[in-house]
């Protein structure tokens, strides 16, 4: 059973990820500034716990990303990050 905390967690992560998935190429790339900017410095075990253990699926997003628009993206430098 989840608590009340992990599952506020979960909705956060949950409309994290829908506000990618629904979000365009400009909004994506406003969506990667703002990660940066909050998670830059924090290590992957930092990021699984404040994703809710959800982390490898905005990973596989962005992973996802890259490999349909390395080729033309300018965002490129902000998915690498």
């Amino acid at each position: 059973m989840t608590s009340i905390k992990e599952q506020a967690a979960i909705s956060r992560l949950l409309s994290f990820l829908q506000e990618w998935d629904n979000a365009g190429k400009v909004a994506r790339s406003h969506i990667l500034d703002k990660f940066i900017e909050t998670n830059q410095g924090k290590t992957a075990p930092e990021l699984e716990q404040e994703f809710s253990q959800g982390a490898s699926l905005f990973l596989v997003r962005l992973t996802t990303s890259l490999r349909i628009t390395y080729m033309t993206d300018s965002c490129l430098e902000k998915l690498l990050r």
